[in-house]
C-alpha cells in the first residue's frame, strides 16, 4: 500500500494518522520534579519543524519501552 494523504488523515501502510509522521533529528531525556516532588522524565524529539517534549511517569516508561522492543523486533525481521 502506498503513503497517502486523504481526507481523513495520512494513511502509511495499515496505520492512520492525522498527519505525516514528524522525522526526528536528535533526541534529548531529561528530568524534572512536578509541584509534589515526583520525578518525571522529558523525552523530546527534535524535527525540522521543532521541539516536541513529553514528560514520562514510569508507568509510561514501560509502555514504551514494550513499544519500542515491539518496534525493533519488527524491523529485525524485515517488516
Amino acid at each position: 500500500m502506498s503513503d497517502e494523504l486523504t481526507r481523513t488523515g495520512y494513511e502509511k501502510g495499515s496505520v492512520m494518522l492525522k498527519h505525516e509522521p514528524y522525522v526526528p533529528t536528535a533526541i534529548q531525556v531529561g528530568e524534572v520534579k512536578d509541584e509534589y516532588g515526583t520525578t518525571l522524565g522529558v523525552l523530546t524529539f527534535g524535527t525540522e519543524d521543532g521541539e516536541i517534549s513529553v514528560y514520562i511517569n514510569k508507568q509510561a516508561a514501560d509502555v514504551l519501552e514494550k513499544a519500542v522492543d515491539r518496534l525493533q523486533h519488527a524491523l529485525g525481521n524485515g517488516k
